[in-house]
């Protein structure tokens, strides 16, 4: 079992049964950010994004440029191995009108899959405490993109981004 644990620096570093470091980073490097210029960050959220079967780190900041402008950042992290996990990190100019709270803490990241049809959550909630049986097999949508594993669902003031994690 590791623990992983991160700071408001952006340091991140995974730490096995015993304390000892098997790996350790800093986001904001990966997208060439200084912490001074992050202004809000998410907690990690952890899931299998890219369905290989292996678990990922996922945090969300927002950084401001020298020109007043913010940006939603998105890394992903290979759990085992603090390897970053493509397509992200990702960067998301975030509109002017946004009304950001700059409490250093963000949203934590919602991680859903969005490739199959979900409409049968309808009938599991409106079962008023009678037995239930999940759909055998789910039709495709035509939303949620092409790739397998989980979408990353990250608000950010008025907004809400969609990110396809696989």
């Amino acid at each position: 079992l590791e623990i992983f644990v991160m700071d408001t620096g952006g340091d991140m570093v995974c730490l096995d049964y015993n304390g000892n470091s098997l790996w350790q980073k800093n986001i904001f490097e990966a997208v060439n950010v200084r912490s001074e210029d992050v202004f809000s960050i998410s907690q990690m959220t952890m899931g299998d994004i890219d369905a290989n079967g292996e678990l990922e780190l996922i945090v969300s900041f927002l950084a401001m440029d020298r020109l007043g402008f913010s940006t939603l950042f998105v890394v992903a992290i290979n759990a085992a191995s603090g390897k970053y996990v493509a397509p992200l990190p990702i960067a998301l100019q975030i509109p002017p009108t946004a009304k950001i709270n700059s409490n250093r803490r963000m949203t934590q990241p919602l991680l859903v899959d969005l490739h199959a049809d979900q409409s049968y959550w309808e009938d599991y909630i409106r079962r008023n405490g009678t037995k239930w049986n999940r759909p055998s097999s789910l039709k495709d949508s035509s939303h949620g993109g092409t790739s397998p594993g989980l979408h990353i669902v990250q608000p950010v003031a008025q907004y809400i981004y969609f990110i396809e994690g696989g």
